[in-house]
């Protein structure tokens, strides 16, 4: 395992699941503003969803790192919009899109949204 290889493994914790389900565990068992990565690569279609339920559930740090997979293809085009229009009003500090070839099909672009 990545972490523990680090040494990071008191630090970090890898939770798996429906965000729905994760964000009420979270809010009974962590602190407020003690999420500070987030990481989701699952139903495009629902990650601007889950993102607006984690905002509201006041579990993301100020600072917390948001990266999603497969932003372009099948695509999560009301994500990003949200995104964008989040920076603008600086409650994103910077949104960046890497290209990233998909996992699949090495020669078809895809991107990474953080």
């Amino acid at each position: 395992n990545l972490i523990e290889f680090a040494g990071l493994s008191s630090s970090i914790e890898v939770r798996i699941g429906q965000c729905q389900d994760l964000v009420a565990e979270l809010q009974h068992e962590i602190e407020p503003e003690s999420v500070n990565l987030v990481y989701m690569d699952h139903n495009q279609s629902t990650y601007h969803k889950d993102l607006v339920q984690l905002e509201a559930s006041g579990l993301l740090a100020s600072h917390a790192l948001f990266t999603a997979t497969q932003g372009l293809k099948p695509g999560a085009p009301l994500l990003l919009w949200m995104l964008v229009q989040a920076e603008q009003v600086a409650v994103w500090s910077e949104i960046e899109m890497t290209s990233s070839p998909d996992c699949g099909f090495k020669r078809m672009e895809d991107w990474v949204i953080k």
